[in-house]
């Protein structure tokens, strides 16, 4: 693909999920269309229009059935699968026709890049499927996803509550988006939602019941440490968004902490060396 061509993408998606990637990537230089996620709907766009990139969901039905006719009609198109996490996308055989499979929690940071991997010429060398790591593309460590976990443990909210997936998959929303795509009612639930075929309704009342019944059980000490010490009032419960905020606060805090110490050590380690 030439460097000066503007690459075209088709996403499979008019839901919300669909319209921020879709913006998303307008904002990043590319030409984008989208359709609804019915799968003749995309046959008909992609037959149409002739797109360089497919983003679709494997929420769509008969996702491996319309990859391998995609793949059959238009060799060249490169599939990007959208998938959750639970999903077992070897036994179903989309690995075999997806160019990659980005699993959740997403980011519209992990599709750009494996568009831009997709597009270049070391791709040529790569294996056909990468299941992608989700991953922050701002200065936070690679390590957030067990970041996230571990304070949603010292809050005990355990994985035996439907919400924990939810509450997860909303603190790194709100650690790797920008403040204007952190609405929790308008945009961190639908998005939840349409991941696991769910409503937005469910996602909020299942992190509710989480995070209270969590709160119950915490520390007084971890309560007052991340959220302070009026956290600590025996009628205090934390709203939905509250907790999703103040989490991702105190793990963005710690992170700059970390690297300010790791950046400090390594500053005293040159002086030594220099002695």
């Amino acid at each position: 693909m030439c460097k000066n061509d503007v690459i075209k993408i088709l996403v499979g998606s008019l839901n919300q999920a669909g319209i921020k990637v879709a913006d998303y990537l307008k904002a990043q230089g590319y030409s984008v269309t989208q359709t609804d996620y019915n799968p003749l709907e995309i046959q008909l766009e992609v037959l149409k229009s002739k797109p360089d990139f497919l983003i679709v969901s494997e929420i769509t039905e008969f996702p491996y059935e319309l990859c391998k006719s995609l793949k059959g009609a238009c060799p060249k198109l490169k599939i990007i699968m959208l998938s959750d996490r639970k999903t077992n996308n070897g036994s179903n055989g989309l690995a075999k026709y997806a160019d990659r499979i980005i699993k959740s929690p997403l980011s519209c940071a992990d599709i750009r890049n494996a568009v831009r991997q997709l597009s270049g010429p070391e791709d040529a060398a790569s294996p056909n499927i990468t299941i992608t790591r989700s991953c922050d593309t701002s200065d936070m460590k690679e390590d957030m996803h067990s970041d996230i976990t571990t304070v949603m443990k010292r809050l005990c909210i355990t994985p035996n509550y439907n919400g924990y997936e939810y509450i997860r998959e909303a603190i790194k929303m709100a650690l790797t988006t920008d403040k204007a795509n952190r609405r929790v009612t308008k945009v961190i639930y639908p998005e939840i939602a349409a991941v696991h075929g769910v409503t937005a309704a469910s996602v909020e009342r299942n992190m509710r019941t989480a995070i209270r019944k969590g709160w119950e059980k915490a520390l007084d000490k971890d309560k007052a440490e991340i959220f302070g010490n009026f956290a600590i009032r025996p009628d205090h419960y934390p709203t939905n968004s509250e907790f999703i905020f103040v989490a991702a606060e105190y793990i963005s805090n710690r992170c700059s902490a970390d690297k300010a110490l790791s950046a400090a050590a390594e500053v005293i380690k040159e002086r030594n060396m220099l002695i």
